[in-house]
């Protein structure tokens, strides 16, 4: 036992408030966003950061508010249960984010955030929720596992239903790590695209300016002329004005050669980029209820620090928003 708790009951409870929080997603998202979509973190109907986090919070109340009543009582499970959810919060998006470089939820247009993870509103609202649960719905709760449904029951369930989890942790681990490759592919080609237009720039400009700067010296070079030789300015001139029309179509066929070239590599790579960019858009669609795909309707404010730029175009082509 732990804090006067079973691991049965641990094990029980975790399953019901993941469910119970799955539920409230979907809920709350389908309000607020006015579509129905699966909210999870994984596939299956279950939020796992509820079930920690009612837990913990039924492990506080059990010990740390146990002898106390009336407001004390109240006030304590608020703020105990506030904090705990909160710290839950808090770890939770930071090591998704340290494993996935990815944003899934984001406060930061929110007053009082800490990085964006947490802020003061849904504190307070996790307190709230912390006290609404302990003194409604975990009383019903507890006598649903302890005796509605018997023990001998219950454990070979729990076993079915944590594979099932484990299972759905695989599934989802899996297909993050497949969109993870996706996104970089597309992202590569799109570096490589830029690059090559950045170089086409360069090119046409240096050769502008070297074309210039070589028909200025020429010219000087005409007026000098003009001025030291006067007897054979009119033959001098000539000589010189050839030597620039030389100059002039050999930095024209430089620049031609040099703009055809960069022309033909950066339609190889627009169409390589198109082609990559309407695969992970077909591959957002198939997995658009099961997969990545459903990932990025679940979590419509998720920030990627490397791919932001593309998951905001996918969600547009593949019809995710």
């Amino acid at each position: 036992m732990i804090a006067g708790i079973t691991l049965y009951e641990i094990a029980a409870w975790f399953m019901i408030y993941g469910f119970i929080g799955w539920v409230l997603e979907v809920i709350f998202h389908a309000v607020r966003q006015g579509v129905i979509v699966n909210r999870g973190f994984l596939n299956g109907p279950i939020c796992p950061i509820y079930g920690f986090g009612m837990i913990l919070i039924i492990m506080m109340e059990k010990t740390v508010t146990g002898g106390l009543t009336g407001w004390e009582r109240i006030v304590a499970v608020f703020f105990g249960g506030m904090i705990l959810t909160t710290t839950i919060e808090l770890l939770g998006g930071w090591v998704l984010d340290k494993l996935f470089h990815t944003r899934w939820w984001d406060y930061s247009y929110q007053r009082f955030n800490l990085g964006g993870f947490i802020c003061l509103q849904s504190s307070l609202a996790w307190g709230a929720g912390s006290l609404a649960a302990t003194e409604l719905v975990h009383p019903l709760v507890s006598r649903l596992t302890t005796g509605l449904i018997p023990s001998s029951i219950g454990v070979w369930l729990l076993l079915v239903l944590y594979t099932i989890l484990g299972v759905d942790i695989g599934v989802t681990l899996a297909a993050l790590k497949g969109l993870d490759k996706r996104l970089r592919a597309v992202k590569t080609m799109r570096d490589s695209l830029r690059r090559v237009s950045d170089s086409m720039t360069e090119s046409i400009g240096g050769n502008a300016l070297n074309a210039t700067q070589s028909l200025e010296h020429q010219q000087v070079q005409m007026a000098l002329a003009k001025a030291e030789f006067k007897d054979n300015a009119e033959e001098t001139m000539r000589a010189i004005s050839a030597r620039r029309d030389m100059a002039t179509k050999s930095l024209d066929a430089r620049k031609d050669a040099a703009v055809a070239g960069l022309t033909a590599g950066r339609a190889a790579a627009a169409s390589e980029f198109d082609r990559r960019k309407k695969a992970l858009a077909d591959y957002l669609k198939e997995t658009r209820y099961i997969g990545a795909g459903r990932l990025v309707r679940a979590f419509p404010s998720m920030k990627s620090r490397e791919y932001d730029e593309i998951i905001t175009e996918m969600k547009k082509e593949s019809d995710l928003e």
